[in-house]
Formats: C-alpha cells, structure tokens, sequence
C-alpha cells in the first residue's frame, strides 16, 4: 500500500505549580505565521490560551512521531525556561479568570468546519461555561483521489469510535470533537474530532498514523453509506460503549 503523507497541528496546554496559564505573550506566531523551531517545518505558535505546533507531512510512521515529540520537547524546554511545564494529559480545563484577560483569549475558530456526514456547516459551539478551553490533536490528510467526505467517514470508523477507548476526555466534546468534523484542505482534509490525547504517548501518536492510512485505503475502495450515521454519532458523540462494539463489529479491520 502506498502510504499517504499525514500532518498535524496540535494545540496544549501550559500550567504552572497553581493552575493553567495561558500562552498569550508567551511564545509567538499566530494562525497565519508560526515560529519555526527548524529547517523541516516544524513550527510553534499561540492559539488562543493553547499552544499549538504545526508538523510536516509524513510518508511513515517513524517520522511522523519525531516529528511529534521534537515539538513537544521544545514546548517543554521553553515552558521550563518560564517556570512553566505542560499539562500533560489534558484535553480542556476550565482557567482561571485573570488568564483570560486578553481579547485574544475570546477569538475561536474563525474558519468553519463541516460534517462529512449531513454536508452541512457545523455551528460555532457555545459552552455553559465561559472560562473552559480546549485542545484538539487535529489530523491533516494529502489525499485527492477520494471525495473528502467519504474519507473523513472512513477516519470516523478508524480513529473517531476506537478514540472514545483511549481518551477519556469529556469536557472537550461539549464544545469540539463531534463525529465527522472536518475541514477542506487543496491536499485532501482535515480531521477535526480528535483530541490531543494521542500526542502523549509515542505509541497512540503512531497508532495514529496507521490508522489514517487504514481509513484511506478503506475510503478508495468503499462506499460509507449515509445511513451508518447514527450509529457513528452515538459512538463518538456520546461515547455509547453498545455503538462503538456495533461498529467494530461491522468493521472488524479496524483492529
């Protein structure tokens, strides 16, 4: 199988011996300039109160978690130099009023997302709790020979289910990472739902990997139909164990 380049953008969390920081000040970049850390494009920036560090397509496994743990390793080092470290593990948190004191605390998402299954934009989410954050661990695919839908449908069978196992998180998805959430890319896609859990231990970041290119070797040659998807919203959406073994019983490759 000719294997398909994979990128990511991950965002994280800052804290220091008390509670979480935010990053506002702290580091640099933005969404339209990050700061690189070398010449491979590898490269970190401020995202709202997150950190988030932007990493070059992969062709493997291998390069895709160096890539992963080089940005996290120099997210560390400049935390530390600030008396600062990560929050390791954690995928939203509600802050502390005085750290969102900065009109850049306040901006979300400025481009829309979508839902590979119903076509229709995703509304901007609106949280009960104003102080709460989150990070994803968002999921870039370069593939152009299969519709961007039917290819994040087949991230949503291969990742979406199987992370409601390995991430625990619940705060995050009362704002982001619902199922089928993407955005359109010139490269192929975005895949929206998942979290930053994956980026904490080498062996889910590479489960990550693989996984994408199961999913898209699924799509080319599969037809996801519409009607799989209250089954995959049950699953990823509220975590419902019966529709997670439903649909890995239905796809048992996901193994």
């Amino acid at each position: 199988m000719t294997q398909v380049l994979v990128g990511a953008d991950p965002e994280l969390f800052w804290t220091n011996e008390k509670h979480l920081v935010s990053i506002i000040g702290k580091l640099g970049g933005n969404k339209h300039r990050n700061i690189p850390i070398d010449n491979e494009g590898n490269g970190v920036l401020e995202d709202n109160v997150a950190a988030e560090f932007n990493i070059p397509p992969a062709n493997n496994a291998q390069a895709f978690v160096q890539s992963i743990q080089k940005n996290l390793i120099f997210l560390k080092d400049k935390a530390a130099s600030l008396g600062l470290s990560l929050a390791e593990g954690i995928a939203a948190a509600s802050f502390p009023r005085e750290e969102l004191d900065n009109p850049e605390a306040w901006i979300f998402g400025c481009e829309p997302d979508y839902n590979a299954w119903s076509g229709k934009m995703n509304m901007k989410p609106e949280a009960d709790d104003p102080f709460l954050r989150s990070c994803g661990g968002h999921v870039h695919v370069g593939c152009t020979d299969v519709a961007p839908e039917q290819l994040i449908r087949a991230m949503d069978i291969f990742l979406g289910v199987e992370s409601t196992k390995k991430d625990r998180d619940t705060l995050r998805r009362k704002l982001y990472g619902k199922h089928g959430a993407f955005r359109y890319k010139p490269y192929g896609a975005e895949y929206r739902t998942l979290s930053n859990f994956w980026i904490w231990d080498q062996k889910e970041t590479e489960w990550v990997f693989n996984q994408t290119q199961k999913a898209v070797a699924f799509a080319k040659e599969n037809h996801i139909p519409d009607d799989l998807q209250p089954l995959i919203e049950a699953a990823i959406d509220l975590g419902d164990e019966s529709a997670c073994t439903s649909v890995i019983t239905m796809f048992p490759m996901i193994k």
